[in-house]
């Protein structure tokens, strides 16, 4: 994206920030947008187009609005630990994987030279 200018990267930067943030991690099973927002992103002009939408639908009643709220938090709390859950499952599936391809555990008897690390 730089092109042949490495001193441009600070241009590209809001760029491939966005690109970071919208893509879908295995990892977590969600984007990082997702995962701070509650909902999927969407491209300005999607956003231009939502907006006379979004006026139709506005909410005026307090009350309810509130209510609203407080369920969407609980959507993005649910949606906040399954991610956490996933990671966990990802990390030891990673870590069984790893330990398989270790060499069988080595057994040391006295007079063998070891590094010790401290």
């Amino acid at each position: 994206m730089v092109g042949s200018n490495p001193k441009e990267w600070s241009f590209k930067l809001d760029d491939a920030l966005w690109a970071f943030r919208t893509e879908y991690k295995m990892l977590t099973g969600t984007t990082p947008f997702c995962l701070l927002y509650g909902k999927a992103f969407y491209l300005p002009m999607e956003i231009e187009h939502k907006a006379f939408w979004a006026l139709k639908t506005c909410n005026l009643d307090l009350k309810e609005a509130g209510c609203l709220r407080l369920s969407q938090l609980n959507e993005l709390d649910e949606l906040m630990l399954e991610a956490y859950d996933n990671s966990l499952m990802c990390k030891e599936r990673t870590k069984k994987w790893h330990d398989s391809r270790l060499k069988d555990s080595k057994e040391f008897k006295e007079g063998d030279h070891i590094l010790l690390f401290n």
